[in-house]
């Protein structure tokens, strides 16, 4: 499978049009059973992430989430988010351990 210049798997058909970068958050997010669903905005799921995630990762995917439009509808090229999305996966990771009832 070749990859985009993030290092994603270039998208199937059916996801060509969401940027690699959002469907990377979306997979990350969904391992920590955070799944938006389809009569969530964007923006209204951002903001329930605020009581779920750590500031860090609620605030890396507010961002990833702000690039998703203008990547996705050509308005700008697409930056690198990888920082970002390194911080979103530290969040989620945190946020597991802290529900593991001998962390504490």
């Amino acid at each position: 499978m070749a990859e985009t210049g993030l290092g994603f798997p270039s998208p199937g058909p059916t996801t060509a049009r969401i940027p690699a970068c959002y469907r990377a958050a979306q997979q990350i997010l969904a391992r920590a059973g955070l799944a938006r669903d389809a009569t969530t905005s964007a923006r209204k799921f951002v903001r329930s992430l605020e009581t779920s995630l750590l500031e860090e990762g609620a605030l890396a995917f507010a961002t990833i989430t702000e690039q998703f439009p203008t990547e996705r509808f050509g308005k700008r090229e697409a930056i690198d988010l990888r920082p970002e999305l390194a911080a979103l996966e530290r969040a989620v990771d945190r946020m597991r351990l802290r529900n593991q009832p001998h962390i504490h």
